[in-house]
C-alpha cells in the first residue's frame, strides 16, 4: 500500500480527515498489535477517541477500496454519537 494506495491523491485526501498512525509490528507497534489482535498485515483500523475499533480490515486496499472503507467508518462513527 505504501507504493500505491498511500501515494494516490484521492487516498491522501480521504486519509486527511483522520488521525493516522502507522506502526511497525516488529518494533514499537508490537504491544499495540497484541492489544488489537493483529494477525495479518496490513491491518487497517478506524477507532473512536477512546480506542474502540469502529471498523477493521485485514489486507491491502486499492485507493477506491480505501475510500469506501473510510466512508463506511464515518457512517458507523456517526451512528455511535
Amino acid at each position: 500500500m505504501d507504493r500505491t494506495t498511500y501515494k494516490d491523491k484521492a487516498a491522501i485526501q480521504n486519509l486527511g480527515q483522520f488521525v493516522t498512525v502507522k506502526q511497525n509490528t516488529d518494533k514499537e507497534g508490537r504491544k499495540t498489535a497484541m492489544k488489537y489482535n493483529v494477525s495479518a498485515l496490513p491491518t487497517l483500523m478506524v477507532m473512536d477517541s477512546t480506542g474502540k475499533v469502529i471498523l477493521r480490515v485485514e489486507g491491502g486496499l486499492l485507493p477506491k477500496d480505501l475510500a469506501l472503507f473510510l466512508k463506511d467508518a464515518k457512517k458507523k462513527a456517526a451512528k455511535k454519537k
